[in-house]
């Protein structure tokens, strides 16, 4: 992993990071990927000396393979830009956020640099599985594989695996499988009578795929999920078929403090009064700024729209504690949303980040629903999604 970054001042556009890293030497049949967790602003990419790429932001996954030897050593150099300089991009190639800085009447954003970890990772050299997303039908006791992949995907491809119960593991797995995987996304359907995830009593599952080419397993992931199913009627919310009734405590935030959620992952015993106090959900607190910090009334050292503590979430999971996640809202409250044209590019931008943002987290079974925003004062004549 990488140092977190930190945040400039209004005076300094443009920052450096410098790391080195050894690849293990196992690594020579398998591509070589780095992916950034955030970035605020634009970046430019160099490995071992050599351009890679430049990221607009929210691309900041990249294949590497061709720039380092495993068993060797290799620098990666990031470079940051709050204004584009040194960049071929321009403001013109992010409508998005050309639109957005004109809104807040801003002449860059505020935020820049290297704020979360950068993870170096494997996946299949030709073909590879990007994520199997689990989506229960509990009362139809089946579960819909939504496969993402890449590479090669043209020959004969097939995937297949097996479930396993965490949570009682003396339970018979349940194989699944194989399906012919010819595409970049594609769903798949599997009988599963498991033992449904509810607030108050979790079941946790874990997952296994392998990608097979040609008969050969080139790639494999593992996720855990929960067996359950929300669903509206009316104004009532259903967990597995039965009503669901929130006992919340919150509002709670990321980054330190506390109360955060960072301080209740590395101390359970937030959660354990929780627990004993009868609560079953915890609100995680909605910002009114975008994610990459534009608008932030903290100034520049702080992380306007932090990520969420991933492990605080696992904890959730095992306790069967529930959780509203935000999501970031584009502009001051929405209100730019509002008045994007729901065909133009900027507004393409804005849903691909959204659904981007939201898929980051969406194994978790305690996540009960996402909230848009805090204060909103523009009026709700449009649905954003």
């Amino acid at each position: 992993k990488l140092p977190s970054g930190v945040r400039s001042a209004d005076d300094i556009d443009a920052v450096w990071y410098k790391k080195v890293f050894d690849v293990p030497g196992d690594w020579k049949d398998s591509s070589v990927w780095i992916r950034f967790d955030m970035i605020e602003g634009q970046a430019a990419l160099f490995i071992n000396g050599k351009r890679v790429r430049e990221m607009l932001r929210g691309d900041w996954e990249t294949d590497i393979t061709a720039y380092v030897t495993p068993g060797e050593r290799s620098e990666v150099l990031l470079y940051c830009t709050r204004n584009f300089n040194g960049l071929a991009a321009t403001i013109e190639d992010d409508e998005l956020m050309r639109q957005a800085l004109a809104h807040a009447k801003r002449a860059k954003i505020e935020s820049l640099g290297l704020t979360h970890d950068a993870v170096l990772f494997t996946r299949g050299r030709t073909a590879w599985l990007s994520d199997v997303f689990v989506v229960s039908k509990v009362k139809e006791g089946k579960l819909i594989l939504d496969v993402t992949a890449g590479g090669d995907l043209k020959r004969d491809g097939k995937i297949s695996g097996v479930i396993r119960s965490i949570t009682e593991p003396s339970q018979n797995p349940v194989p699944f499988g194989p399906f012919p995987l010819a595409a970049a996304e594609k769903k798949f359907e599997v009988d599963f009578r498991g033992t449904p995830w509810y607030l108050d009593a979790p079941h946790l599952y874990r997952m296994e795929t392998g990608l097979r080419v040609d008969g050969t397993v080139v790639h494999s992931v593992s996720n855990t999920f929960g067996f359950r199913e929300v669903t509206i009627t009316g104004n009532k919310m259903y967990l597995n078929g039965r009503r669901s009734t929130w006992r919340m405590m919150g509002p709670f935030h990321g980054g330190g403090g506390t109360c955060s959620t960072t301080a209740m992952s590395t101390n359970s015993v937030f959660l354990d009064l929780f627990r004993s106090m009868g609560v079953n959900l915890i609100q995680l607190q909605p910002n009114g700024a975008f994610w990459w910090g534009y608008l932030s009334s903290q100034g520049a050292n702080r992380t306007t729209y932090d990520l969420h503590d991933d492990h605080f979430l696992e904890l959730c999971d095992r306790l069967g504690l529930g959780v509203t996640l935000p999501i970031p809202p584009t502009g001051n409250n929405l209100r730019l949303a509002f008045k994007l044209d729901k065909h133009s590019k900027a507004w393409e931008q804005y849903r691909r980040e959204m659904l981007a943002y939201m898929a980051r987290y969406r194994h978790h079974p305690c996540i009960q629903a996402y909230t848009i925003g805090k204060n909103i004062r523009a009026p709700l004549k449009t649905r954003v999604f």
